[in-house]
């Protein structure tokens, strides 16, 4: 009952000390964060800016934190601008295609989303498989929302589609080879599987049961401990082991069943005996 209630106060005492250091770890990370905002606004890296505030308007953050960067982010969102991605061959819209923004990485494929960027001037590059890179210069202007920057390659020309699709028709796939057939897995084989997992679960349940036992006889009556206790801590032991035995040999024959089953099947051979 003493070790019982002293884990129990160790416990709570683990767990206050885990609160209290990711209170403190969240407080600095507000403060960073703060810190963060500050350098961006000033660099006119609205995009960063904005980040780092989210993080420091949470509501676990310190109050005068949360207010001041409550009071920043609205200023930086209704500054900061953003652009949407598309592209076209000839009339017709495409989405498979990437989307690099001075030079980093900006869309895998094109979904009609907006993305936020800085006041300036980029290099947007439309990559699209098979085709030449389209590269544009585009001014972004602060407070500029969902301007559309458009990559359009030509449509191509009626001689070149006939070679295009000769030349991208796949060619017929082989035929599959013939499979061995395979012999079908015999319900014996989980029936005994099934039976080693309760041999198994019933040994630990056992010799949980007669450890238990045990303990408690050392620790009361041992060396003067009834016979009956004895005995049924004898008999949790014994049990424990016969289903342990079950569960070994019942998980081998298992194994055995899957191994030999999971061979290729063997077709029957016939013998024609020729008579003269």
């Amino acid at each position: 009952m003493i070790a019982h209630r002293f884990g129990s106060l160790l416990v709570a005492s683990l767990l206050l000390c885990t609160r209290a250091a990711s209170a403190d770890d969240e407080k600095e990370a507000c403060v960073l964060a703060h810190a963060d905002a500050q350098r961006a606004m000033k660099a006119v890296d609205l995009v960063m800016a904005h980040r780092a505030l989210t993080r420091c308007s949470r509501t676990s953050c310190p109050a005068p934190v949360r207010l001041e960067c409550i009071d920043w982010l609205a200023d930086v969102s209704a500054r900061v601008p953003s652009v949407i991605f598309v592209a076209r061959v000839g009339d017709a819209a495409v989405t498979e295609v990437l989307v690099r923004v001075d030079g980093e990485l900006v869309a895998a494929t094109l979904d009609g989303r907006s993305y936020a960027l800085n006041p300036g001037e980029h290099v947007v590059r439309f990559e699209r498989a098979g085709a030449e890179a389209i590269e544009r210069r585009v001014l972004v202007l602060e407070s500029d929302r969902s301007r559309v920057v458009e990559g359009a390659w030509p449509a191509p020309s009626a001689a070149a589609a006939p070679v295009a699709a000769q030349v991208a028709s796949p060619k017929p796939a082989p035929p599959d080879a013939p499979r061995a057939p395979v012999r079908p897995t015999p319900i014996a084989a989980w029936v005994l599987a099934g039976v080693g997992v309760v041999g198994l679960a019933t040994f630990i349940g056992f010799a949980v049961d007669g450890r238990v036992r045990q303990a408690e006889l050392e620790a009361g009556c041992a060396p003067y401990c009834a016979a009956d206790e004895v005995r049924a801590m004898r008999r949790s032991y014994l049990i424990g082991d016969v289903a342990l035995a079950v569960s070994l040999a019942s998980f081998a024959g298992s194994g055995a069943l899957f191994w030999v089953s999971s061979g290729p099947a063997t077709s029957p051979t016939v013998t024609v005996a020729w008579r003269f």
